[in-house]
């Protein structure tokens, strides 16, 4: 689709007063960005969403393919390295605690009966170590919270719990009208059983043998560790038909079954991580010190034990949708026959979906002065149009619609390229805080994420694959970024938080970093 330059001057619609933004864009630039085409980002999301990558798990060999990938299209469209180095890396160097399995053995035994089972039928979620030896079976299922919470605290002390309940896997898997009374019923469950103080709580997977190993704790030696759940409790569970077969016929409660248990101490490693950050120099002698970020986060959350043979969380709109996008907006800009006055900054970041971790990590150790970073455009689902609100078809959302002037100059973009910028009452507001936007608005730069649905029927699901995709769509909202972003870069003006009460810590911000600047 070509797109034609809307000439003139073009008044913004913003809360408050404001100097116009010039809406014209020069016809060689329109050109180049009308060559953002929807087979090259198809060709970048199906590789990073690709069953090789295992779901981008952060850590996981899949996120260092995937950063290296995103490093090669830089390197190809001629991006500049990190200041200093001959790298696109900003590497964080974080360790990674976990529970080794290798030499693991659980044992069950009822009546004259007895099970044993390796480590490869655990999924583990604790970094706690744990030895149990010929402890009481305890058992469980979905309809007996009621009666746990009779009982008093410590009720369970030194028994094990075996419950009967569904992963979150297979919850995700149901019909949307069935997944909140089904998360709520097993959450609801398990907090009943850790109040009564039980010496170890496993779940009883009898679709699968294969578990998923054990979770671990990413450490940032800069801070105490963090890392962001899912929506509800995630017990460890013990893979094995064998073992529900045994344990079915038993009532709920106490059995005389036994089990045996050592989980050894956690062992913590290197594992380093990374940003991966291309750098467009400006053209202007003054205004190239000062930078338009571009980002989106490139991680997933990895894979779980499979159901109907599919175990990966491909992340294919979440986010490979929004890193393809930074590699293609990298490339349009690489061919410009003229740069922008600002220095353009193209990142991809680590660890989203652990809690925002790799922008926070640029954030306190930012490659360029925050104070001189005039914006943060953020990209996430770019590609899925099939919103549950709906279809969204040449439509762009942001998140914190009326917080600062960046949505003006999206405004004026949409309306170069036709494509409408959407004001989502619900979810504008509520999803701010949940991207990787936040680790720089709370730096004072004005900042939001991008997306065109909020949420689609794949939402950490395991059918987020690349073909569910709108590459058509995707390229039209993509010219649209691509606007804007030059926009913003050409002008000398930067655009400003608008005076809200939501806005005023991003205020507040934004002033503390430009002293500290000045200093």
């Amino acid at each position: 689709m070509r797109f034609l330059p809307l000439l003139g001057l073009l008044l913004l619609s913003s809360l408050h007063a404001a100097p116009p933004i010039e809406a014209t864009i020069p016809p060689p630039v329109h050109d180049t960005f009308s060559h953002i085409a929807p087979n090259a980002l198809k060709g970048h999301v199906s590789f990073l969403a690709s069953d090789l990558l295992e779901g981008r798990n952060t850590p996981s060999p899949g996120l260092d393919i995937a950063a290296e990938y995103i490093a090669a299209q830089f390197r190809r469209a001629g991006l500049e390295t990190i200041p200093g180095t001959t790298s696109y890396f900003q590497i964080a160097p974080w360790n990674y605690k976990q529970i080794p399995l290798d030499n693991v053995k659980l044992q069950v035994r009822n009546g004259g009966d007895t099970i044993e089972l390796d480590g490869s039928h655990l999924s583990i979620n604790t970094l706690e170590p744990v030895n149990v030896h010929n402890a009481p079976v305890f058992l469980a299922r979905l309809d007996d919270t009621a009666k746990l919470k009779e009982h008093p605290e410590n009720y369970l002390e030194g028994k094990v719990v075996l419950a009967f309940t569904p992963s979150r896997a297979a919850i995700l898997s149901l019909p949307r009208e069935q997944r909140s009374d089904r998360m709520r019923a097993a959450s609801d469950l398990y907090s009943a059983i850790r109040r009564l103080k039980p010496a170890l709580i496993l779940a009883i997977r009898e679709d699968t043998e294969r578990g998923a190993g054990a979770t671990g704790q990413l450490i940032d030696p800069a801070k105490p560790p963090s890392s962001r759940r899912g929506g509800f409790f995630q017990p460890s569970a013990v893979h094995s038909a064998k073992l529900a077969a045994m344990l079915t016929p038993l009532a709920s409660g106490q059995t005389e079954a036994q089990l045996s248990l050592q989980l050894p101490d956690p062992v913590e490693r290197p594992a380093p991580l990374k940003n991966v950050i291309g750098i467009l120099p400006g053209s202007d002698p003054q205004l190239k010190d000062t930078y338009v970020l571009v980002t989106a986060h490139y991680d997933h959350i990895g894979t779980t034990t499979p159901i109907d043979g599919d175990g990966i969380y491909n992340g294919a709109n979440d986010d490979a949708s929004g890193a393809a996008s930074v590699l293609e907006l990298a490339a349009a800009f690489s061919a410009l026959p003229q740069r922008p006055k600002r220095t353009i900054v193209f990142m991809t970041v680590f660890g989203e979906e652990k809690g925002l971790l790799g922008a926070f990590y640029y954030a306190r150790n930012p490659i360029f002065p925050l104070a001189k970073t005039v914006a943060n455009i953020n990209l996430e689902h770019m590609g899925r149009t099939d919103d549950t609100e709906g279809p969204q078809i040449n439509r762009l959302s942001p998140t914190g619609y009326t917080f600062s002037e960046v949505i003006d100059y999206f405004q004026l973009a949409g309306k170069l390229t036709n494509v409408e910028i959407v004001h989502n009452k619900e979810n504008s507001e509520a999803f701010f805080p949940r991207s990787d936007n936040q680790a720089f608005a709370n730096a004072g730069i004005p900042a939001h994420t991008f997306c065109v649905a909020f949420e689609f029927p794949d939402y950490h699901g395991l059918g987020d694959h690349w073909e569910k995709i709108d590459y058509d769509n995707m390229a039209r909202v993509n010219r649209t970024v691509a606007t804007a972003v030059w926009m913003i870069a050409d002008r000398h003006e930067a655009p400003g938080w608008h005076s809200l009460s939501q806005t005023e810590k991003y205020r507040e911000a934004r002033k503390k970093e430009g002293n500290k600047s000045a200093q």
